[in-house]
């Protein structure tokens, strides 16, 4: 990520983790630089505003469940073949590929769900599947999840 990029989503990699005082929570630790939450919120405040994470997400019976997710398969046939799609249903997506409706993936059957990662908002799923398809994004998924 470019450091325009970053200062634009809120936040500088290249300033370190610093302490700061707040008289009533005490040492807190927070990128330099950057507004911190009061650790404490009133309920009031609470129930206002729903969390960021809400915006567009999934509430389901009362809490956040995962509705879409970004996956990873790897072909049994094989092993060096893998392949990164989103879907609302890994089972089934699973099983479509296996039965080779998908053109791609039907080549190299069977197939194994390697990894599994759940969204809220389907947006966030979308752009973290690109992300794992760019060459930045195969390195991190080789080193950080098989």
């Amino acid at each position: 990520m470019s450091a325009s990029q970053a200062e634009r989503r809120g936040f500088d990699p290249r300033l370190p983790l610093q302490p700061s005082r707040d008289a009533r929570s005490g040492l807190r630790y927070g990128w330099a630089g950057q507004p911190e939450e009061p650790m404490n919120q009133s309920a009031e405040s609470a129930k206002a505003a729903p969390p960021e994470s809400c915006a567009g997400g999934a509430l389901d019976g009362g809490g956040l469940f995962p509705k879409h997710f970004v996956y990873i398969l790897r072909s049994l046939a094989n092993p060096r073949r893998t392949y990164t799609g989103h879907t609302d249903n890994p089972k089934e997506r699973l099983n479509e590929h296996n039965n080779g409706e998908c053109s791609y993936t039907s080549k190299f059957r069977p197939w194994r769900m390697e990894t599994v990662i759940g969204f809220t908002d389907e947006l966030k799923a979308i752009r973290f599947e690109r992300y794992l398809k760019t060459g930045s994004g195969r390195a991190f998924s080789k080193s950080h999840m098989g």
